[in-house]
């Protein structure tokens, strides 16, 4: 995806954020599927999530944008091999944002309440200053 730095080079800069921010809550955007995205590549990405221990991530099928260096190249992942792939990363996903969520059992935080709960209009609902919605 013409990223201009390494894998070592990133995870040396999360350490050094979890170094000065101890709790810090680490979320990331990932997009699955991307022109010749090989099972190794994307093997890569598993263990990559392992070990920053992002609390969230936001996920997505590969899709052919105009206008970006992507459209010019040949959508070459199969479909199905997309969705296979990004299953296999929401598991992750819901994963570890449950052993995020576990540290807030029987505290009480600050939340911002934006308005009703979309489940239950009896219920207010908010974000934490780690942007957790509760």
């Amino acid at each position: 995806m013409g990223r201009k730095y390494t894998r070592e080079s990133y995870l040396d800069l999360v350490k050094r954020i979890k170094d000065r921010i101890p709790n810090v809550a680490l979320t990331t955007d990932i997009i699955v599927g991307y022109p010749n995205e090989s099972e190794e590549q994307f093997e890569e990405t598993l263990t990559l999530y392992d070990e920053v221990g992002f609390e969230h991530a936001y996920t997505y099928l590969y899709s052919q944008r105009d206008g970006t260096p992507a459209a010019k190249m040949k959508d070459n992942v199969p479909l199905d091999v997309k969705k296979e792939r990004l299953q296999r990363l929401n598991k992750k996903v819901g994963h570890y944002s449950q052993i995020a969520m576990s540290k807030y059992e029987g505290q009480t935080v600050t939340v911002l309440c934006e308005g009703s709960s979309k489940k239950d209009d009896q219920v207010l609902a908010g974000y934490t200053d780690k942007n957790k919605l509760v």
